[in-house]
């Protein structure tokens, strides 16, 4: 049976049918970071956890990025990490009020913003939910290059919604890849030299 989601500050994506493992990753990766005693759960939604961690999530993920970066992020069942900042009803009310609030503490009138919705067990149309969140957003779009992401989660009676810059929004898979592929062109690099050198 799925937990409470109220008090969290991460979203977690993670392989389908694979939740327990995950949430055995999940604590011991948090703990790892240092926190000691972290919280996780299941939600009504196959593979989604929330957590709770002691420690700042933002600088919780960038600690994350340096280890995939090292090489040294050995966990398997780990996808996608959003960090959260309010969880409320999902009402079109309170998705529009929060937004507001959040974007007027967080994006300055220069920059620019873009709306990052998905929906999971959530009646409420898709093109209802953004416009309640951009009503009150007196700030430019940009769908491409936005300075900052407005993430707005629904999953069944609650949303989650978080303002935040692209890079807070941590793809392990992506991360890995780039990884990766930067170390195969060091090695190249590192070839070349030492082709040329002989």
């Amino acid at each position: 049976m799925a937990e409470k989601v109220d008090d969290f500050n991460l979203f977690v994506s993670v392989s389908r049918e694979a939740e327990k493992s995950a949430i055995k990753e999940l604590k011991s990766l948090l703990q790892e970071l240092g926190d000691e005693k972290p919280s996780i759960n299941r939600t009504i939604a196959r593979g989604i956890l929330t957590a709770k961690t002691h420690l700042n999530p933002l600088k919780c993920l960038k600690e994350i990025k340096k280890m995939i970066s090292k090489d040294d992020f050995k966990y398997q069942f780990l996808l996608k990490i959003v960090p959260i900042e309010r969880v409320v009803p999902t009402s079109l009310q309170e998705i529009q009020k929060t937004c507001k609030q959040l974007v007027d503490k967080k994006i300055k009138a220069e920059e620019k913003f873009r709306i990052t919705l998905e929906r999971r067990f959530a009646e409420l149309p898709r093109d209802d939910v953004i416009k309640a969140a951009a009503t009150d957003i007196d700030r430019e779009v940009d769908l491409k290059d936005p300075d900052k992401i407005v993430y707005i989660q629904l999953l069944g009676d609650k949303c989650f919604i978080s303002v935040i810059n692209p890079e807070d929004v941590l793809s392990i898979l992506k991360e890995l890849e780039e990884a990766r592929a930067k170390k195969f062109e060091e090695q190249l690099e590192y070839l070349s030299k030492k082709t040329k050198n002989a």
